[in-house]
């Protein structure tokens, strides 16, 4: 019934056929063309798949069997009968449009940042799997509940520093997955969800206690502490060594020049903005996405009532961060040493830029990926490593080491620690932060 054929000025797979597809008013037949995927390696992008010659001929009787069933309805006038208002799709484009159609709401601001990311990178732990074990360019429609068992099974055997996923990880992955099939049931990709519900997701574990090595306390806490107040003010030297290059010039074969010798702190001393992030982490107990996307003003929309993307930024006298997340705006009052510091740093701020902290080649906040990468060179140079030389902590580590901060050597309450860390309710913070050789906290709770 239709045809492949190849665009040799776009090195793809085009399928073609006459249908009354899309027709209006009982007309007549008109071409109807669907761009499949390519048949150059070198061309294929996320939103063009490599095809080999079967795997375009199999995308062929699908869409075949699809037109030459709407056809006969469609004489018959019974369209109706067709169950699938869209052609047979494959899993790979059915991703993509998901992925754009989920753009397009975080352009709109109807959606976080984070929310796309979440879902984006899931769905794509989804998509390589099944592309590994079947066909991604496989009809949608043939995706079968056996399948996502089978995902589900293969998430619980991988394995990270030698440890199985934990059952909150292989839960959003699930969540994720059951999402999108749900899209494509409203998007009229799909009449039923595969994802039925016979397949289990594990129930959402209580963050009842913290890994307590994960927390740096007391000493810990407070070398880290010292050692990024000492960095703020530290004038680094350098070393320089002589050297003979070769040089251009017929006379002369080799030059001498002064090399400056790479030292263990240079990347740090190089990357001033992480320096601040984290003495503010230190200060405040903030979130780090909180801080990297730190404005220096309000801006038009930074407004709860119209957007639920978060959002922070300074008020006008250095006072305080204003931060919405989780669909809640609060005020985060600064310390002496935070104040200082911010006015510091708008005496030298570019005027053009938007964030306290901008990446001058993108002129956008530092990405999360650049500040954990900087943050891991910093715990393994502070030694704060186990013995397979794994960073003892993450950056949310400090928020909590913060907490514990403020409770052990400030004597501040449970319920006034819960306020300046934003937590919905103090019980939050006691599930999250009382450990056993944190014994007065418990003392504390109790007495509520």
């Amino acid at each position: 019934m239709g045809s492949i054929y190849k665009d040799k000025s776009r090195k793809d797979y085009v399928y073609q056929v006459r249908t009354y597809f899309n027709t209006k008013d009982f007309g007549k037949k008109r071409t109807h063309q669907v761009r499949i995927g390519v048949y150059d390696k070198n061309k294929q992008t996320d939103d063009k798949p490599y095809l080999t010659k079967q795997q375009s001929e199999k995308i062929r009787q699908d869409q075949d069997k699809w037109f030459s069933d709407y056809d006969k309805n469609y004489i018959k006038k019974n369209i109706p009968k067709n169950p699938f208002k869209k052609p047979p799709t494959s899993l790979e484009m059915c991703i993509d449009n998901y992925i754009k159609d989920y753009q397009s709401k975080l352009d709109l601001r109807e959606i976080s940042p984070s929310t796309f990311r979440f879902n984006k990178e899931n769905i794509r732990i989804f998509r390589n799997w099944y592309g590994t074990e079947y066909d991604v360019n496989k009809n949608i429609q043939q995706i079968l509940p056996k399948h996502i068992n089978e995902f589900k099974e293969h998430r619980t055997q991988i394995k990270r520093n030698n440890k199985p996923l934990s059952s909150q990880t292989i839960r959003i992955n699930l969540r994720v997955v059951k999402g999108f099939f749900k899209w494509c049931v409203s998007k009229n990709y799909l009449i039923d969800s595969p994802f039925i519900d016979d397949i289990i997701i594990p129930t959402k574990q209580s963050r009842s206690v913290v890994n307590n090595d994960s927390i740096p306390k007391g000493m810990e806490y407070q070398d880290i502490k010292n050692f990024i107040e000492n960095s703020l003010t530290h004038d680094p030297t350098f070393k320089y060594e002589k050297r003979l290059v070769p040089t251009r010039y017929k006379g002369k074969k080799l030059k001498e020049i002064k090399v400056r010798i790479r030292q263990k702190w240079d990347w740090f001393n190089e990357n001033e903005w992480f320096k601040y992030m984290i003495w503010v982490i230190l200060n405040s107990g903030v979130r780090q996405q909180e801080i990297r996307e730190l404005k220096w003003e309000q801006s038009e929309e930074d407004n709860f009532n119209i957007t639920r993307t978060p959002y922070s930024y300074l008020d006008k006298g250095f006072t305080k961060m204003v931060i919405f997340s989780k669909g809640k705006e609060d005020d985060v009052p600064l310390n002496n040493n935070l104040k200082k510091m911010f006015r510091e740093l708008y005496k030298k701020r570019d005027r053009n830029h938007i964030y306290v902290f901008t990446n001058p080649q993108t002129n956008k906040p530092y990405e999360k990926r650049y500040f954990n990468e900087c943050f891991r060179k910093l715990m393994v140079g502070m030694g704060k490593v186990n013995k397979n030389e794994i960073p003892l902590y993450t950056p949310h580590s400090l928020r909590h080491g913060f907490v514990i901060d403020l409770i052990d050597n400030h004597n501040v309450k449970l319920t006034d620690v819960s306020k300046i860390v934003r937590h919905s309710s103090i019980r939050t913070t006691y599930d999250i932060y009382y450990s056993k050789d944190n014994k007065n906290l418990k003392s504390i709770l109790d007495t509520l």
